[in-house]
């Protein structure tokens, strides 16, 4: 262990003032029921856990103990969660803490230091804004605030290349590969991703063209990662992030699965399924504005093709990239045809799911000890509210989960089978609505 700075020794003795005292402490409390034991893969936070963070400037991040590969998921109250740890803090200990560990990062990658040494005397505040682990928004006196996240990819400063030929809004970044760590940094645009937006507003129409559009250029390139999470609103704009993924080869039938979790772009047309005539329309001018978008990319091909040979040429592989977009080019109603029918179908199962997460709910508020009984249940409830999603990988790790849930909600008078039943057909009434609308759309075009 590295000898503590004047910060941590400072922050260390007010951690372990008395719990009456130290909301750190109470927080570790009140938490603890959210998460789960060891066995299952996704375990709670305890002090020394943040002490180590807290000690060790060469621990860059605080990130969830989660074993991965089990399908285990998290939610907005987990995110929460891990975030107050380092947020709970004072500025002048938030800035002092990330300054340690910011110079210990400079120290041992020169490339990052030349760039962004400046960073760490200049900051007035910072927070942690990430996910599953701290990404920091560093705000400063006399410049624009940076979000500064440790690892990147070389794909993303392309894909905002790409992005501009079709004058979409984007984020300035840059990405540095040191000698130790890779670093990317951005210009902090918004503290609002789409899901937590949803919560209070509906998109407009322009939001849904862009969500539309997006979602065909990341089709064409094989974009993973394309949770709702993922997209900022800035006003008008939705600008996406975290693009590590591209050209993945098996994209399609990521995403998919992210759809049947009601979690892309497309799970933006959920808001309106209360009402199918406005879903209807709602539903034809995203699919117009996808065909669209995979006309403009055709159009310029080109222009793309320079683009990747700039970025990918000297590494070799240059025509392979191209070779990826241009199979999905080559016929495109043929394209457009075949994934959008797989996508909708895809969609139908999001309905199906989106009455079973109500059911859940059900069961948590009149029965949470029993529901909470079942790991399965209490990990879908905590990963799904607040969101649109809908049992995200339960095809994939946990197919019984939504049988179990109605089983339950049946057993209990919550509802009948008779309700179950007039679910289905509704489900099967959605899928041929889906489907005379995509036939409505290819007649178009």
């Amino acid at each position: 262990m590295k000898s503590p700075t004047l910060f941590a020794k400072s922050t260390a003795i007010n951690m372990t003032q008395s719990d009456s005292f130290n909301p750190l402490n109470t927080h570790i409390q009140n938490i603890r029921p959210a998460f789960f034991g060891p066995e299952f893969g996704f375990e709670s936070f305890q002090k020394n856990d943040f002490d180590q963070f807290v000690f060790d400037p060469d621990q860059f991040v605080f990130q969830f103990k989660k074993v991965k590969g089990r399908g285990v998921l998290y939610g907005p109250v987990h995110v929460k969660a891990r975030q107050y740890f380092f947020n709970h803090l004072l500025t002048s200990q938030r800035c002092d803490l990330f300054a340690s560990k910011w110079n210990r990062v400079c120290q041992k990658n020169p490339e990052i230091k030349e760039r962004y040494e400046w960073v760490g005397h200049e900051l007035i505040d910072v927070q942690d804004v990430g996910m599953g682990q701290t990404v920091y928004a560093c705000y400063f006196k006399d410049k624009g605030p940076l979000i500064i996240k440790k690892g990147g990819a070389y794909h993303s400063l392309f894909y905002r290349q790409l992005q501009s030929l079709f004058y979409f809004p984007t984020v300035d970044c840059e990405w540095i590969a040191g000698r130790e760590s890779d670093i990317s940094v951005m210009d902090y645009i918004s503290d609002q991703h789409v899901v937590d937006y949803l919560q209070h507003h509906t998109l407009n129409s322009s939001h849904r063209e862009l969500m539309a559009r997006h979602m065909a250029l990341g089709d064409i390139f094989g974009r993973g990662d394309r949770h709702l999470e993922n997209y900022m609103i800035n006003g008008s704009d939705i600008i996406p992030i975290d693009i590590s993924l591209l050209y993945w080869p098996t994209n399609e039938s990521y995403v998919q699965s992210y759809i049947r979790g009601n979690m892309t772009e497309l799970s933006i047309l959920s808001q309106y399924w209360n009402d199918l005539d406005d879903y209807s329309e709602k539903l034809s001018h995203f699919l117009d504005h996808y065909w669209d978008q995979l006309q403009c990319i055709h159009l310029h091909r080109q222009g793309i093709n320079r683009l990747i040979d700039q970025w990918y040429g000297d590494i070799g592989n240059a025509n392979h990239k191209k070779d990826y977009y241009f199979r999905k080019c080559r016929y495109l109603n043929v394209y457009f045809y075949r994934f959008m029918t797989r996508y909708l179908t895809s969609l139908a199962i999001a309905f199906d799911r989106s009455f079973d997460k109500n059911l859940l709910l059900q069961l948590v508020t009149h029965y949470p000890d029993e529901t909470f009984s079942d790991s399965w249940l209490k990990m879908y409830y905590f990963a799904d509210k607040d969101r649109l999603s809908t049992f995200f990988m339960s095809e994939s790790h946990h197919s019984q989960v939504t049988d179990r849930i109605r089983s339950k909600a049946i057993a209990h008078s919550l509802i009948s089978t008779s309700e179950c039943d007039d679910h289905n057909q509704a489900v099967l009434k959605f899928k041929t609505l889906n489907q005379s609308i995509l036939k409505q759309v290819m007649n178009g075009i």
